[in-house]
């Protein structure tokens, strides 16, 4: 499917990048290599986001982003993203192309786009965009490497989820060949928060409670907190690690308000616990071990569907033993 998927990026007219909502490291990275290639093969592109992640304006500091589709276009490429709804806004962009390509690599995907390359067993997107940059011929640059390494590293959590095989390794190994400070970008994205994010965790933390005495612990924020600290969004990304980095946890629950009837849920888990197919059942998705949903309802209403939902946590045996 990559050669069929090179050869319709080259016969493109145009090309807009896209990818889900909130764009984590790996979706970031992601667009910039797209975006990388499609420079290299000299085809007019965009990216859209309707915000540049704060973490990661370095990487698109250079990159053709925009808030809305401004250039002429037949083709979309959706990078990192699990259904067509997870565009937000610009699904009615995707929708408009003649040609959609979907590179990903969630366990929930759900094949939407013409062309598909989905690789559920990859680490991150960024390890199957490297595989299509090397394909092409396209040169690796110092932004590039380090775009596609800071996605790598934050889906896999430093190197240490169960998605990370050799040949994600054998990836990095080629990264790091193009000299970049691999060790700034490592203590960034993995250790470095503010001073807010910090505050916000403090927080969690003097919320959480472990349900039913299984290994199961869950937190939360509230809205008045994020208010009283200046916190946004941002600011709550390392929660749910730290409560799942917690001895004894194995599937970890973490929310926080998006407004007064919605409610943001991220889980982290353990084998033998799938919280992919957990968030599927609340109208999420992800993977195995990270996956995540929007809940509406009031603060009640959501505790009251997830711990409905964590009284039948879909197991997957075949990943027992195994770390994430």
């Amino acid at each position: 499917m990559k050669d069929t998927i090179l050869s319709q990026i080259k016969s493109a007219k145009g090309i807009i990048l896209g990818a889900h909502t909130n764009p984590d490291g790996d979706a970031v990275g992601a667009l910039v290599g797209m975006a990388t290639l499609c420079g290299f093969l000299h085809i007019p592109h965009q990216i859209l986001l309707e915000k540049i992640p704060h973490e990661f304006e370095d990487l698109l500091e250079n990159m053709p982003v925009a808030h809305e589709a401004s250039i002429s276009y037949d083709t979309f490429i959706s990078v990192d993203c699990g259904d067509l709804e997870r565009l937000g806004k610009f699904q009615k962009d995707f929708e408009k192309a003649e040609v959609t390509i979907n590179i990903d690599h969630h366990g929930t995907n759900t094949f939407f786009a013409q062309y598909n390359e989905v690789q559920r067993n990859a680490s991150a997107t960024c390890e199957i965009v490297y595989d299509l940059i090397c394909l092409a011929d396209c040169p690796l640059t110092e932004v590039l490497a380090r775009s596609l390494y800071t996605g790598i590293l934050t889906d896999t959590g430093g190197f240490m989820h169960s998605s990370t095989t050799p040949r994600t390794h054998e990836i990095v190994a080629g990264l790091m060949r193009i000299p970049f400070p691999f060790t700034k970008v490592y203590y960034k994205h993995l250790y470095e928060k503010s001073k807010t994010a910090t505050m916000m965790e403090a927080i969690a933390m003097s919320h959480m409670e472990q349900l039913w005495d299984k290994p199961y612990y869950m937190t939360y924020v509230t809205a008045q907190e994020m208010a009283i600290q200046d916190a946004t969004k941002e600011d709550l990304g390392a929660i749910v690690s730290s409560v799942k980095n917690i001895k004894g946890c194995d599937l970890a629950i973490f929310m926080y308000p998006l407004d007064e009837t919605h409610y943001k849920v991220s889980f982290r888990s353990n084998p033998p616990y799938d919280v992919a197919a957990l968030s599927v059942g609340l109208g999420g998705g992800g993977h195995i071990r990270a996956a995540g949903a929007t809940i509406e309802g009031h603060f009640e209403e959501a505790v009251a569907r997830i711990h409905e939902a964590l009284k039948q946590v879909p197991l997957d045996e075949t990943m027992k033993g195994s770390l994430c």
